[in-house]
C-alpha cells in the first residue's frame, strides 16, 4: 500500500521561484507525491525538492491527500491554482535508502 501526500510551499515562492521546482512550487498550488511509505516520501522530497543551506527541506507542509482534496478542504479553500504536478517515488526511490539512510 502506498501513501499519497499533498505538499505545499511557503509564500516566499510567490515572488521568488523555487530553486528546483520553479512555478510548480507556487504557494497558490500544491504538488502530490506518492511513495511506498512515509520514509520513501520524505527521502524523495529531500532529493527532488532540495534542502536549504541550513539543511531544511524546501517545502512548507505535507498533508494526507484525501483530506486535503476533499470538498471544502484546504486545497479548495487556500490553493486556487490547484494541483501543479504529481510525482511518483515508486519503486526507484526505495533503492536510494542505501545512499541516504
Amino acid at each position: 500500500m502506498s501513501v499519497k501526500r499533498a505538499v505545499t510551499f511557503g509564500m516566499k515562492h510567490a515572488h521568488e521561484p523555487h530553486p528546483k521546482l520553479g512555478d510548480l512550487a507556487h504557494p497558490d498550488g500544491y504538488i502530490v507525491v506518492e511513495a511506498e511509505d512515509l520514509r520513501d516520501l520524505y527521502l524523495f522530497l529531500m532529493i527532488v525538492v532540495g534542502k536549504s543551506d541550513d539543511g531544511v527541506v524546501q517545502y512548507a507542509f505535507d498533508y494526507d491527500l484525501d483530506e486535503f482534496e476533499a470538498p471544502g478542504g484546504s486545497a479548495e479553500r487556500h490553493h486556487p491554482r490547484g494541483r501543479t504536478a504529481t510525482f511518483s517515488a515508486l519503486p526507484e526511490i526505495h533503492k536510494m535508502r542505501e545512499v541516504y539512510p
